[in-house]
């Protein structure tokens, strides 16, 4: 725990701050997403609905659901940066079915490829590790929100202490970089793909 410092009241994990804030920013992010696309969604709703007067619209359940998704990730995103004990719980029970479900995934591509007649070896191949990759990191995300570390910065005492001091930003956190380089490099390789 190199990142530690000294509060008046309480040993700083900056850390593992950052490890939460990351997470709690792609909550964030995806809440923003999400809300984004149900404004988009609700704008060809209002065009639709001029021309088809009288009528309800099917998509507007799937509307409903992605103004449901933005509102609980930005509840849960901004909850879980000021170290919220029920958003980390939420987040935890989440990330815990998800690494189960992709641990099952991997389980699966794995005895495919094992057990199953080799029809196109490599997209099996690519496919097993793929579902390494997921299941590590959903296991990465379980391990931080369930570790003592993560419970302890969502006591009152810390949370109190804190508020009082932000600290970093989580910037430094795998949490975060890894899902950003990523993205960046998906955003290379479309722009590379379309030109």
């Amino acid at each position: 725990m190199d990142d530690v410092a000294e509060s008046p009241r309480v040993l700083r994990d900056y850390e593992m701050e950052g490890h939460l804030k990351a997470i709690a920013r792609w909550y964030t992010v995806t809440g923003v997403i999400f809300q984004l696309a149900a404004l988009f969604g609700a704008g060809s709703l209002i065009v639709r609905a001029r021309r088809l007067p009288g009528q309800v619209d099917p998509d507007f359940v799937a509307l409903a659901t992605y103004f449901a998704i933005s509102a609980i990730a930005l509840v849960i995103g901004h909850s879980l940066s000021r170290f919220s004990n029920v958003a980390r719980r939420v987040v935890q029970w989440l990330t815990g079915i998800t690494f189960l479900v992709s641990l099952f995934g991997f389980a699966t591509s794995g005895l495919d490829l094992a057990l199953g007649t080799p029809k196109n070896v490599a997209a099996q191949v690519i496919g097993l590790v793929s579902s390494a990759i997921i299941t590590i990191w959903y296991g990465a995300l379980t391990w931080a929100l369930s570790s003592d570390r993560s419970v302890e910065l969502c006591t009152e005492r810390y949370r109190r202490a804190a508020l009082e001091d932000p600290g970093p930003g989580g910037y430094r956190s795998p949490f975060f970089w890894i899902p950003m380089t990523l993205l960046v490099l998906l955003f290379i390789a479309v722009v590379i793909n379309n030109t």
